[in-house]
């Protein structure tokens, strides 16, 4: 039977076998949602790139005690290196393309305050709680950084890499073959919201002198966007 892996931010070692866990939401989620008590098994992780297997020793309140028996590596994250911004859409959608995001090995995640964008700030603390649940069940071992909501004009002094600007009235489609002569190690994704990106924007986009292409002919919502541009350039060899 497989496990369940949770997120925590306890520091971890075998070195020190016995963790006291304090997180009463994930205390109550432990005890009232799993039905785990004393003698079960789970394994946890903090972000450290390992991921180690724990017996329940005690629960009870809001803590919960816990034995270490074993460590082992987390899958690592393929290369490239791959940041995502992208501009705010309806909240529920934004969420979604977190959680995915996540899943994809994404290692952060900047939300964009651009022209024809639909909201203007976002909870944060939401976004961290479905990374982590994304990254529980994706079996990856950190969560991406998500920063606060920011003009594009300051994201794009702050990312890092090749930049990609994906905007769907582009004449130039990033193919396979194009992903595949960009060679990035590390590159940002630039996702606009519904409606594209504005005049202001792509006028910036021009300034840097970034690169701006197509995903096809296809109309895609910018979550559906997101997830494929992040695919393209996973998985493309």
């Amino acid at each position: 039977m497989r496990l369940h892996r949770f997120y925590i931010s306890n520091p971890l070692s075998l070195n020190d076998t016995s963790v006291t866990i304090s997180d009463e939401k994930l205390v109550h989620q432990w005890k009232n949602v799993f039905r785990l008590g004393k003698g079960d098994s789970v394994i946890v992780f903090n972000g450290s790139g390992k991921e180690y297997e724990a017996v329940i020793e005690d629960i009870s309140g809001s803590a919960a005690a816990l034995e270490i028996s074993s460590e082992q590596d987390c899958p690592a994250i393929p290369l490239p290196t791959i940041h995502v911004a992208a501009s705010l859409i309806k909240k529920e959608r934004f969420e979604w393309m977190v959680e995915k995001l996540t899943e994809l090995g994404v290692t952060s995640i900047f939300p964009i305050v651009s022209e024809r964008s639909q909201l203007k700030q976002l909870g944060i603390d939401r976004l961290v709680s479905i990374a982590k649940e994304a990254a529980e069940q994706s079996g990856r071992g950190s969560l991406p950084q998500i920063s606060s909501p920011s003009a594009l004009k300051d994201v794009i002094g702050h990312v890092k890499g090749t930049l990609i600007i994906f905007h769907g009235d582009s004449e130039e489609m990033l193919t396979a073959a194009a992903v595949s002569d960009l060679n990035a190690k590390e590159l940002t994704i630039f996702i606009g919201p519904e409606g594209g990106w504005g005049e202001g924007d792509l006028e910036l986009f021009r300034r840097h002198d970034m690169k701006i292409y197509s995903l096809g002919d296809l109309t895609l919502r910018a979550e559906t966007a997101a997830l494929a541009a992040v695919s393209l350039m996973r998985f493309t060899k």
